[in-house]
């Protein structure tokens, strides 16, 4: 991975993260599909070292059964002048917060 590819992907991660952080003066709870959304960006950037992430969309959740849910996003990836959209959808546990599997393809 290049060092703009490394720093923009990092950049991007680092504000994701900040959504999650709590400040003192401002109430407002994360949104419950952050910690989804970190570990969808996790995977893609496995699966696409050399790729930087510059955009991402939450597209919602589907509950499967009480034991299983599923949190859809949509990242825009960029590799020199070529751009993609990598669907993201990660399964999860309602019920106990665990990660089930996450599965990754690029939306035509």
């Amino acid at each position: 991975m290049n060092k703009i590819s490394k720093i923009s992907s990092l950049s991007f991660l680092l504000c994701l993260m900040l959504m999650t952080v709590h400040f003192q003066d401002v109430k407002a709870e994360p949104p419950d599909y952050a910690k989804w959304s970190r570990a969808a960006l996790s995977e893609i950037m496995k699966k696409y070292p050399n790729s930087s992430v510059t955009d991402f969309k939450y597209l919602g959740r589907s509950n499967i059964s009480n034991t299983q849910s599923k949190d859809t996003f949509d990242f825009m990836i960029q590799k020199n002048t070529e751009k993609k959209v990598v669907r993201a959808e990660v399964f999860f546990n309602p019920q106990t917060n665990q990660l089930i599997s996450i599965q990754t393809k690029i939306v035509p």
